[in-house]
């Protein structure tokens, strides 16, 4: 769950500094954030048409519905599952699902409402499998059975009872995959089952109620996710031991942070994406100063389309939706964060796809804390949201991949003749420094320089070469949104991305054109990881030899291709052929 936040932590001056705070010549078009500063979306994305599917006004509500979402799922007869969650700021947390019908109108005055299940214990996820509603809450795991439009539900519980001693609440969110259920579990107010404690971390729970902790070191978890392979995530909140959010891939064993940077003999294992958070004390223009996200929640996978395979992620507390780009890099899960588009009346807490293709939202908010992005409104505590395709092409960032020397930045659409001129983009990078103070330090606050770049062919790639990469760092890259323009002149929907580099890549960008090229041109030259990096403008087969003339390595090269060396080499001279011509020299350090 979100953690809280009050006045006295958060006083208005500083709301107003990152307000007034200019990022200078790399100032953006976003509107202004009432919180965070000018990079927070406030409008929902071009490609989608947005509906508000409750009402603003709590009088209108239904008797005994506040629309506080802690789960949501669809039927199988198109009728929308809900979790609600009346307040998190107060307790007890009484709780509730109702099934929804006419959701699929998109039209407001056509949704209806049905309580299936009342007198839950704070109902932060749920799910639905074989046609039935499983949910689960700050007691148990439980299947409802009955008639969902019209009658009362049989609530069995599918797990022994456990009990939380007080805090926030400490399960969140449902997942289900092949069999088993999934859940993150937190701190807060301590949870034991028969007096026994509960490790923190990602629970995996069978159909006969049987629960196993994957993993542990966990705080104050939003939520799960899995993606297309199969694989499980959750995300996490700041706090002690925890420098910022992040989204960790979940690995059985693995200890994750929260108590120490060493806990029964394991070191903690890093996120696989951090979520920054705002620096009080960055100096101005910094991209540290402007938060990335605040309060993580639930990740939901994108199964198709131009992100297929990414992740979406909600964020309570900054009020918007992200995407998340995953790549595997020496075997391990890190990537980017984008913002993907805001507009909502509440932050976001869970998600769902429909089967009308649209992406359905539920908000959460709490009266007597700030969890909402937007506190002074009286009505931003509760929403249920439909962003429907629409069709329109926006021109954005699909992914940043790492590559050896720098990145890969990919576009939906092709860019323009002069976006990839090197003063287009400022890069930063810094280190996430756990303490056991809240929240935590950025350490190693660097600017990098971006020495050339490359453009695909097709133009909509762009490889950004960078110096001075460090492993286990997060990279800011910031674009010029004026000049990095698509071939017709639009310009991009979000101008950042934040990568969270835990290991260095030896991949080479794909199919890249080279710059100034002329016909015939064939170069080579040393990359900073011992490998060689070699370029050609017509296709044939290259060599690498060494000082004494051996053939190191030999490969194809196609035309207007370029190709990083199989190997890595030692300090020394080699020399670099194609086709059995004039070699070039070639000093790897």
């Amino acid at each position: 769950m979100t953690r809280f936040y009050s006045s006295k932590n958060f006083p208005l001056i500083f709301f107003l500094a990152l307000v007034m705070t200019s990022s200078g010549a790399f100032s953006q078009v976003y509107d202004q954030h009432p919180l965070f500063g000018p990079n927070a979306l406030r409008t929902v994305h071009p490609s989608y048409d947005f509906a508000d599917l409750l009402p603003a006004n709590a009088a209108q509500l239904p008797a005994g519905f506040s629309g506080h979402i802690g789960g949501m799922a669809f039927l199988p007869n198109g009728r929308l599952a809900i979790a609600d969650f009346p307040d998190p700021s107060f307790q007890p947390w009484r709780g509730s699902v109702w099934v929804l019908g006419g959701v699929l109108t998109g039209i407001q005055s056509q949704v209806t409402y049905h309580l299936f299940a009342n007198n839950l214990y704070a109902p932060t996820g749920l799910t639905v499998v074989g046609g039935q509603i499983y949910v689960i809450d700050a007691n148990t795991l439980k299947l409802l059975t009955g008639n969902d439009s019209t009658g009362t539900a049989v609530v069995t519980d599918i797990t022994r009872s456990w009990h939380q001693g007080g805090g926030q609440p400490a399960i969140a969110d449902l997942k289900y995959l092949n069999g088993y259920f999934y859940t993150s579990i937190g701190n807060s107010g301590g949870l034991s089952v028969d007096g026994a404690s509960i490790a923190m971390g990602t629970a995996k729970i069978a159909a006969n109620g049987n629960v196993q902790m994957l993993c542990t070191g966990y705080r104050n978890p939003g939520g799960a996710g899995i993606n297309t392979q199969g694989d499980i995530f959750a995300t996490d909140n700041q706090g002690e031991w925890l420098p910022s959010s992040k989204i960790i891939n979940v690995v059985p064993g693995r200890y994750y942070g929260y108590g120490g940077l060493v806990s029964n003999g394991k070191t903690w294992s890093p996120p696989a994406v951090w979520i920054p958070e705002g620096m009080i004390n960055a100096p101005a223009g910094d991209a540290s100063t402007w938060a990335a996200g605040m309060s993580p929640a639930t990740l939901l996978s994108i199964d198709t389309g131009v992100f297929a395979n990414q992740f979406l992620m909600g964020d309570i507390r900054y009020g918007n939706v992200d995407r998340i780009f995953l790549e595997k890099v020496q075997n391990e899960y890190q990537g980017a964060l984008f913002h993907f588009s805001g507009g909502f009346r509440a932050g976001i807490y869970r998600m769902a796809w429909g089967p009308d293709g649209a992406l359905y939202l539920g908000g959460m908010g709490g009266s007597g804390y700030t969890w909402s992005w937007y506190d002074s409104r009286v009505d931003d505590d509760w929403a249920l949201h439909r962003m429907k395709p629409n069709g329109r092409a926006t021109f954005e960032m699909i992914a940043a991949r790492a590559m050896a020397g720098g990145f890969e930045l990919q576009f939906t659409q092709p860019l323009g003749i002069n976006a990839g001129a090197v003063g287009n983009f400022r890069v930063q990078s810094w280190i996430y420094q756990p303490t056991g103070s809240y929240g935590g330090p950025q350490v190693n606050m660097t600017t990098l320089a971006v020495q050339s770049t490359q453009m695909s062919t097709d133009k909509t790639r762009l490889f950004l070469a960078i110096a001075g990469l460090q492993a286990n760092h997060v990279v800011h890259i910031a674009l010029d949104s004026n000049s990095v323009v698509s071939s017709l002149g639009a310009k991009p929907w979000t101008f950042e991305t934040w990568y969270t580099l835990n290991n260095l890549s030896t991949a080479v960008a794909t199919n890249p054109e080279l710059p100034s090229a002329r016909p015939g041109r064939f170069q080579a030259k040393a990359t900073s990881n011992g490998g060689i990096l070699i370029e050609s403008e017509t296709a044939g087969r290259y060599q690498i030899r060494d000082a004494r003339g051996a053939v190191l390595e030999e490969g194809m090269l196609d035309a207007r291709q370029s190709r990083e060396s199989i190997h890595r080499y030692k300090a020394g001279l080699y020399f670099v052929s194609l086709h059995g011509r004039q070699a070039i020299k070639v000093i790897c350090f």
